[in-house]
């Protein structure tokens, strides 16, 4: 087998043997196969990459898509907001930047004078304290006269008072 500065002696001035060209062309034929392999393995590689840059941004997605519904579901718990997905489609809908403020309090605001039901209340328990008429105690002994009597003093009226005490009062 010839060495490159064999080569380069010949070619310099004497003429190359017939040996020596076919030897020249299988080493030429050998570094062709070698350039295939190479190209085999740098689409390989390629796709390789192609692959990684897919699942990096898959990745990503997930990560903006799960640290938008951490942010949804706090802002929709801190204005006790029923249904976060719901917010989570009117914010997408109206474009809302949930990392300005103001922008998101306005949001809310405009959201609780437009869909008041999707926000929880407060409720206490009763009628707000409880009935100044006796509603145990027969409510015809302080009044005479049916017509005349308080509104808790007339006939069925205990049913109704008993059930408004335990009645939830709404907070606003």
């Amino acid at each position: 087998m010839l060495k490159i500065h064999e080569i380069i002696a010949k070619a310099a001035g004497k003429p190359l043997s017939a040996e020596e060209c076919a030897e020249l062309k299988a080493m030429a034929d050998n570094s062709g196969n070698h350039s295939n392999s190479s190209n085999d393995e740098i689409t390989r590689l390629r796709n390789e990459l192609a692959n990684a840059i897919n699942e990096r941004d898959n990745a990503r997605s997930q990560l903006a898509a799960a640290a938008r519904k951490n942010q949804i579901d706090a802002l929709a718990a801190k204005h006790r907001f029923c249904d976060p997905e719901y917010l989570d489609f009117l914010a997408k809908k109206e474009n809302v930047n949930l990392e300005c403020d103001s922008e998101v309090s306005n949001f809310i605001q405009k959201i609780n004078s437009e869909k008041p039901r999707f926000f929880d209340i407060d409720l206490n328990s009763g009628a707000g304290g409880g009935s100044q008429y006796p509603t145990t105690a027969n409510p015809f002994n302080s009044a005479p006269d049916a017509a005349s009597a308080p509104p808790f003093a007339r006939p069925g009226a205990k049913e109704i008072a008993r059930m408004l005490e335990d009645a939830p009062e709404a907070v606003f």
